[in-house]
């Protein structure tokens, strides 16, 4: 397992705030829009974006990209690697 997975286990646990353990939970089969309700799903993106300094879009947040860890971590991977800064110089 990768660490970015590891990192997005943890946020999730922290975002269920103990409802669940680690062992509760299938990570490989994970529909996590069944376990997360509006204000999780709003608590784990904040997570995400503060702990891989990424900007999650609302049209980037799909039911697909919420599936698994693995889903979300190929998700973080891609933002990390394809997301350009741009900088604006006054």
């Amino acid at each position: 397992m990768s660490e970015i997975e590891n990192q997005i286990q943890g946020l999730i646990l922290k975002t269920l705030d103990h409802e669940v353990t680690s062992d509760d939970i299938d990570w490989n089969d994970l529909l996590l829009i069944s376990i997360l309700d509006s204000v999780s799903t709003l608590a784990l993106v904040t997570g995400l974006e503060d702990a891989f300094d990424v900007i999650v879009e609302d049209e980037e947040l799909t039911e697909e990209m919420l599936t698994s860890t693995r889903s979300i971590a190929q998700y973080i991977y891609e933002k990390l690697t394809t997301d350009t800064h741009s900088f604006v110089s006054e």
